[in-house]
């Protein structure tokens, strides 16, 4: 073996078939990776990226040179080393079985043997490309339907016979044909995505006919016989490349091309895709080589690529020439498409990489300087060509390759131009374009926080998709333990008010806050370290002048001043925000006496190992502590697993601390879902802040046939509220309101759970009020909920004056990527654009350019003065976009022009020499 490899191998080849054959082992080191998760977090977290980094390189490197070898007619170069690489860079597809590996391998074989026997022993093409064609587009819908996502992009190389079968009719002596080859070639297999075939395969057809017609040394009429013939080859698969495509969403909606990318990528269609991209594999906050390897590592090797291919040009050494060329046309094809295929354009260098390259995590880096090693490994022996003749004639060929490259440029880019106008988004919130979260509030450098309602209801709360709604500050009541948490309550007044902002001042919400009964606010860095950071940096600055009571780990407690007890309650409230992060937060604080009711979401709770951390809670709790649930209703119907939620049922109900989950027979509760908690925000904004509510008797038990309750109690506005009972049994309850309007209602109870039920509208004044209810039957009180009437209707109200203060935009979209707005404010604000969240947004105010700052990962933010703005909001990408599409419009009207003139100079020059000969 090692005299053959002496013999038949050259030092370049060498280091090429040591590089295949590590790809295997690579790739074994990568399926166990949970393994070395378990053993060594921190080599599987720095390690692994790398390797499955190199294995993808190395497994598309490998391809582009087997394949090469066996397209560009190499016959004494293809030997047992090249069927080794294609064999050992295979199984680098990640989560495909061994079975599927075996199966791809033969096909992928058999269908390259019949490819390289009709080029090069000129038989008919109808045949075995047509059948690829059908074997490679079939193979990934032959198998079950979870591995179509992995397998998908399989169906890629069923335009390998398409392409060549144009490159066929190219010159034999015409050295680009290769380079041309190895460039595309190097280009179809880097992608590995269905959805580009749309985007690439139309224009490539087009450009080799085109290239075909140009550099033939065939009379017109057999130049334009071949490219009927190719396209008569072509149209079948193309045709059934589509039909194939589009088979598994025939039964379903039908979204937009690029958002069925794969399987993954349409689960997670709220984002997009560079913004994904840019998020794990940049950051490294979920960095894995399964989700989208090797976006950055392709384009700097690309670019370094060019920069070493333009090296070798210049220098002149002919037996790299070959390899340089094809370096440029990799790079140029790369720079009009885009490796992921959805942000296609010849600016993406400059808006997706230059942006982010002080993001780049380190085994990125390392994958980098890797990846140039290994590139320059590559290029030891792709440069080894000796066959290449230098003549005038080859040098003007070369120059004019390229230059008909700058058509395939123009096609690519005007037919990725739609892409552009659709903002790089593929979330889209229909008819309303400015409109952002309902209760998302963000803090900007003056500490404003703004309140915004949108028709749409999904927020990302700690990296899970939900339709609740989260005050991103962490706010803790009594006891610094979880984030304040706010469940989703549809309200329509909301969805028609949709374009007007409400801003209040950090010193207001703290006031809102302390009316809430938040006695403590604290600010902890979220697990993800860039999501909400500059909030925490900010809202930090707005707490520094408050005492601290606790700090711990970056972890600071600040005591709220306007701090009030909380409505009509005897104890301080807990609200824990269901999240496993959340609970072991809480157990990993000193243990200090809860006396407060503690809210607990079960909505996390989904196994047992989360299950036995809540009962830790549970035993940390003092024995004045009560455990309650946040509607349970709603989640033990929509959230908790079955089995799981008869274990929770048995956990608290067996407990000690916790008295029935559904009853809290000890003390008036008030619900604190969305409604309820601005409800009380509007009731207290107006009135006095410090003022304590009187103390509210405890509920007596309702368990009796015949039992009373009597309430005294005083409201700090005179005006009719609403009132909510949330009661369950059999029975009659009679409400008497001992006030100057007395009030007699009856209500009806029949119900097996516990229902909110509205008893009527009390007028209640400041001084001292006296409710009095008579309950008939077997009736068990839960919750009480006193409601100002009207008060919500408005969310101005929660600034000083509703009329002054009232924040109103007006738009104008003139164009997806352009926007007139005119914003009128008295307040600081932030405007939110909802468009997918990229770099390249601005907002131009008063000539003054405002960069674009990301909300969630998914929105453009601009922080704006009080007064009246007129906006105009523009993707400055658009700019390159249109210079791209002016440039390759005059490159191409150029080469038209060259086309033309070009036969008639030399008409001219024989008819001259006709003349002077017959002279």
């Amino acid at each position: 073996m090692r005299k053959y490899l002496k013999k038949y191998l050259v030092k370049g080849e060498r280091y090429s078939l040591a590089l295949s054959i590590l790809v295997p082992i690579l790739y074994i080191l990568f399926i166990f990776r949970n393994v070395l998760w378990k053993s060594d977090p921190i080599l599987a977290k720095e390690v692994i990226p790398v390797l499955s980094y190199i294995a993808y390189y190395s497994k598309s490197t490998r391809f582009l040179y087997a394949w090469s070898s066996m397209q560009m007619g190499y016959v004494k170069m293809f030997k047992l080393y090249d069927l080794i690489a294609i064999i050992c860079s295979i199984p680098v597809i990640d989560d495909v079985i061994e079975v599927t590996n075996t199966l791809f391998v033969l096909i992928y074989i058999i269908a390259g043997l019949g490819m390289y026997y009709y080029m090069y022993k000129h038989t008919r093409l109808t045949f075995i490309s047509t059948l690829s064609s059908i074997v490679y587009l079939s193979f990934p819908y032959l198998i079950d339907e979870t591995l179509r996502g992995h397998l998908s992009f399989i169906s890629t190389y069923a335009i390998v016979p398409i392409i060549f079968s144009l490159i066929e009719d190219l010159p034999r002596t015409f050295s680009c044909r290769k380079a041309l080859s190895l460039a595309l070639m190097f280009y179809i297999v880097m992608l590995a995505r269905v959805d580009c075939m749309i985007y690439v395969l139309i224009p490539s057809l087009l450009y080799l006919a085109f290239l075909t017609l140009l550099m033939s040394e065939l009379p017109l009429r057999d130049k334009v016989i071949n490219v009927l013939k190719n396209c008569t080859i072509s149209v079948p698969s193309f045709l059934l490349l589509t039909t194939m495509y589009w088979i598994p969403w025939l039964k379903g909606p039908k979204p937009y091309a690029i958002e069925i990318v794969s399987k993954r990528a349409y689960e997670v269609k709220y984002f997009s895709i560079w913004s994904r991209s840019i998020m794990e594999n940049i950051t490294g906050s979920y960095l894995s080589a399964e989700e989208h390897p090797l976006p950055f590592v392709i384009l700097f090797m690309t670019a370094l690529n060019l920069l070493m291919s333009l090296c070798l040009i210049l220098k002149g050494h002919a037996s790299n020439r070959e390899y340089s060329l094809a370096a440029v046309l990799i790079t140029m094809l790369f720079l009009a498409q885009g490796t992921l295929g959805t942000t296609g354009s010849v600016y993406m260098l400059l808006i997706e990489v230059v942006p982010i390259l002080k993001y780049i995590h380190a085994p990125l880096r390392w994958g980098l300087v890797i990846g140039f090693i290994y590139t320059a490994l590559m290029g030891s022996f792709l440069g080894k060509f000796k066959h290449i003749i230098l003549r005038k004639q080859i040098l003007r060929e070369n120059v004019l390759i390229l230059i008909a490259l700058l058509v395939l440029l123009t096609l690519l880019t005007m037919n990725s131009y739609p892409i552009l106008y659709r903002g790089f988004s593929t979330f889209k919130i229909p008819s309303n374009y400015i409109s952002v979260f309902e209760y998302l509030n963000m803090v900007d450098d003056e500490g404003r926080v703004l309140f915004v309602p949108t028709q749409n209801r999904w927020m990302c709360i700690n990296g899970t998709w939900t339709r609740d709604i989260c005050m991103h500050s962490y706010i803790f009541h009594d006891k610094p333990i979880a984030s304040t948490w706010i469940p989703y309550v549809k309200n329509p007044i909301l969805d028609e008010i949709s374009e007007i902002q409400y801003v209040i001042s950090s010193e207001e919400l703290l006031k809102l806050l302390g009316i809430l009964g938040v006695r403590y606010i604290c600010i902890c860095p979220h697990r993800h370290y860039h999501y909400g950071y500059k909030q925490h940096i900010i809202f930090r600055k707005v707490l520094q002048n408050l005492t601290v009571v606790y700090a711990h780990n970056n972890i600071v407690v600040y005591k709220n001043p306007y701090y009030v007890p909380i409505l009509y309650l005897t104890h301080n409230v807990c609200i824990i925000m269901g999240n496993t992060e959340t609970l072991r937060l809480l157990l990993s604080f000193p243990s200090v006496d809860i006396r407060e009711w503690a809210f607990i979401s079960l909505t996390s709770i989904t196994n047992r190992d989360q299950l036995s951390k809540l009962i830790e809670l549970i035993n940390t709790l003092s024995e004045n502590s009560k455990i309650i649930t946040i509607d349970y209703d709603y989640w033990y119907k929509h959230s908790i697993n079955p089995n799981l939620r008869k274990i929770i049922a048995s956990v608290l109900s067996s407990n000690k601390k916790c008295e029935e989950y559904y009853n809290v027979a000890n003390g008036i509760v008030l619900i604190m879902n969305a409604s309820t908690l601005w409800r009380i925000a509007l009731l207290k904004t107006n009135c006095y802040l410090n003022k304590t509510i009187g103390e509210i008797p405890s509920i007596k038990s309702m368990n009796k046939d015949n039992a009373s309750l009597i309430l005294r109690f005083k409201v700090p506005v005179s005006c009719n509220y609403k009132m909510y009972l949330r009661l369950r049994g059999t029975g009659q309850l009679l409400l008497f309101l001992n006030t100057s309007n007395n009030t007699i209602r009856v209500v009806e109870v029949n119900n097996d759970h516990f229902k909110w039920i509205y008893v009527g509208c009390l007028n209640l004044t400041e001084r001292s009020n006296t409710v009095w209810m008579k309950f008939y039957g077997n009736i068990e009180l839960s919750h009480i909920l006193l409601d100002m009437n009207g008060l919500f209707s408005y969310l101005n109200c929660m600034t000083n004056d509703s009329s002054t203060n009232e924040s109103v935009v007006k738009y104008q979209r003139i164009s997806p990527v352009l926007f007139k707005v005119t914003v009128r404010t008295n307040k600081p604000g932030l405007l939110i654009l909802a468009e997918g969240y990229h770099p390249m947004w601005y907002c131009h105010d008063r000539n003054v350019m405002l960069s674009a700052i990301s909300i969630n990962f998914q929105f453009n933010g601009f922080y704006l003065r009080e007064g009246n703005h007129k906006l105009i909001i523009e993707f400055s990408g658009q700019q390159w976009a249109e210079l791209s599409y002016k440039l390759s419009f005059t490159t191409f009207m150029l080469i038209a022009l060259y086309l033309i003139v070009t036969p008639l100079v030399n008409q001219r020059k024989y008819m001259k020499m006709k003349y002077c000969k017959k002279i």
